[in-house]
């Protein structure tokens, strides 16, 4: 995977995570303006099944690991390595 990859991932997650019942995500969650050559990350059009099915929790007490499942999807964020993860 490449670090733009890597990244777009991290930043869909973020959003995943801390996002309301509706939401839209763009170029501006990456700090991109219109004079920005940043590819359309995949994640983006993506069916994670709608709204979640809870809030974001810590995976354990100090794990510092924080979860959100989605009918389709579980998105996970470490704050130990500041990264996110998708898996549909």
């Amino acid at each position: 995977m490449d670090q733009v990859q890597k990244d777009a991932e991290s930043v869909t997650a973020e959003f995943l995570l801390t996002r309301g019942d509706y939401a839209w995500i763009g170029y501006g969650w990456l700090g991109c303006g219109a004079n920005t050559d940043w590819p359309y990350p995949q994640e983006w059009t993506q069916d994670y099944g709608g709204k979640a099915t809870g809030p974001c929790s810590e995976t354990g007490n100090g794990t510092r690991v924080f979860r959100r499942a989605y009918p389709k999807a579980v998105v996970e964020w470490d704050c130990n390595t500041a990264s996110g993860s998708i898996a549909a």
